[in-house]
């Protein structure tokens, strides 16, 4: 017990000392170094510091900030949701690329990302969990949008009849360049055709060129049925979009 409050007594005085020797927080944001006893414990901002991200850590100086930690030389991204949602409305027998992203219960977050939000080396990763009932089988398509531009359709889904079958779709978005960047996308997953039989959801590094990163964009996820039958229906059941 001696021990215990001995180390409780230190980790106290610590972190009093830390906030005692940098008191230069502000509400919203926080230029500068963490002390812990006299000790540089991570400098948090290399740059002029910018809180363009609403609600998140940034670097860099107006207009040009991203989600960052600094080391003092450069900076390294951190994972922030840019979006996520449940429960969305059920799409009957679209056969046409459709939003599943429509009367979601409990959103939060923005499917549309910030000025000069997409950096280098930014991904966006893509989770999405629904249920799919097809009639009498046929084909299902699925993307995703970045700007209304599609960033690759992964290989046509074939579906045998089914009902109430479970699909989940990972797909990682890796953009390069500046503002006129272009994107990569890979996709993984899996359709229950049946209730003994599954299909792979693939889309192997897709390359989509000249798209204008250096503004806002919206995000969006489709799906279509290419044949059509009154019974077919897809719905979105998870859907998430991480900034990494």
């Amino acid at each position: 017990m001696k021990a215990l409050s001995k180390l409780a007594l230190f980790l106290l005085l610590s972190f009093g000392q830390c906030f005692a020797q940098n008191q230069s927080f502000v509400n919203g944001s926080y230029s500068g170094n963490l002390f812990v006893n006299g000790q540089l414990l991570i400098p948090l901002f290399s740059g002029a510091p910018s809180n363009t991200t609403i609600g998140s850590l940034a670097q860099g100086g107006a207009g040009a900030s991203q989600l960052a930690i600094g080391d003092g030389t450069n900076s390294r991204l951190l994972p922030a949701v840019l979006y996520k949602t449940t429960v969305c409305t059920n799409m009957t027998n679209p056969t046409s690329f459709t939003s599943l992203l429509s009367g979601c219960h409990v959103p939060e977050g923005s499917l549309t990302t910030v000025t000069n939000q997409i950096q280098p080396g930014t991904t966006i990763h893509i989770l999405a969990v629904g249920s799919i009932t097809v009639g009498s089988g046929g084909n299902l398509d699925l993307q995703v949008l970045f700007g209304g531009t599609s960033l690759g359709v992964p290989a046509t889904i074939t579906t045998m009849s089914t009902s109430s079958a479970v699909w989940r779709l990972d797909e990682w978005i890796l953009f390069s360049s500046g503002s006129t960047c272009n994107a990569y996308a890979t996709a993984d997953g899996v359709v229950r055709t049946s209730s003994t039989s599954s299909a792979a959801i693939a889309l192997l590094s897709t390359l989509t060129s000249s798209l204008n990163c250096g503004t806002s964009n919206a995000l969006d996820f489709q799906a279509k049925f290419t044949t059509s039958n009154a019974s077919n229906a897809i719905e979105l059941e998870y859907f998430s979009a991480d900034l990494e």
